[in-house]
């Protein structure tokens, strides 16, 4: 049975041998120099990442993602898209090309994301779960009506990071959509805690800073969600103990 690794930024993870690596946005930098693996993927958010390094602004952080992208080798480089008709993705990709990037770009659209979570995982979008009554009243009744928009009036409405999976899970459901259940699935530098520092080559980076007690943390209650039903369903398991303690992954 082949063992696909699915790696994120989680600084100091440990990293383990496998057949092949799905790696979440500038992950790839920081282990591509001791990759044990024969089949290299990189999914990245390139509007939400390497869009931001030069079209947005020149802020250092994404900057250093960019780098960490366009120096990496993988087999394949997938870029996560937009939901409307722009062609960031398009203009992403050749900025790559011309920057000396060789591996093959494929580009996936976010209704393409929506589908994997409903077929694989069986949950709707956006992922609602009990926690969502967590959260102050002034923020349940701002996030229902961006649920209205989403599900009624336009579907190319952005619906904010706690709904929705995390890159790394993404990974993992680009993954299991080509080894199905043939392979063991590994998640390595995905956890719950910390998730604002990022390890980017070899540097530990703080992102933006968590949302407050009232709010909840952008992807984590969504990646749970999906993780909780895709281990009824494929062979998971973790090097990540606070994600192993919570999901009961060997």
């Amino acid at each position: 049975m082949k063992r696909i690794i699915i790696a994120g930024t989680k600084p100091s993870a440990r990293f383990i041998d496998g057949d092949a690596a799905y790696f979440a946005n500038g992950a790839i930098g920081f282990y591509a120099d001791a990759l044990p693996v024969y089949n290299c993927v990189n999914v990245v958010a390139s509007t939400r990442v390497l869009s931001k390094s030069f079209f947005q602004s020149l802020d250092d952080v994404y900057r250093k993602k960019w780098d960490s992208v366009a120096k990496s080798k993988p087999d394949k480089l997938i870029l996560i898209g937009e939901s409307n008709e722009s062609n960031l993705s398009f203009e992403v990709s050749q900025n790559l090309r011309e920057q000396g990037f060789q591996a093959q770009i494929e580009i996936i659209r976010p209704e393409q994301i929506v589908g994997l979570i409903t077929s694989l995982a069986y949950l709707r979008y956006p992922i609602l779960t009990k926690k969502f009554f967590a959260q102050s009243v002034h923020i349940q009744f701002k996030d229902f009506l961006n649920f209205l928009i989403y599900n009624f009036l336009d579907t190319h409405t952005e619906v904010k990071g706690k709904y929705r999976p995390s890159t790394g899970i993404i990974s993992l459901l680009v993954a299991i959509v080509e080894y199905g259940n043939s392979a063991e699935y590994i998640i390595v530098g995905i956890g719950l805690n910390n998730r604002n520092l990022q390890q980017i080559k070899h540097e530990v980076i703080s992102m933006k800073k968590l949302p407050k007690n009232t709010d909840l943390t952008p992807h984590v209650e969504a990646d749970l969600a999906i993780l909780r039903s895709l281990n009824k369903h494929y062979r998971i398991s973790t090097t990540e103990p606070e994600l192993a303690g919570v999901l009961n992954l060997i």
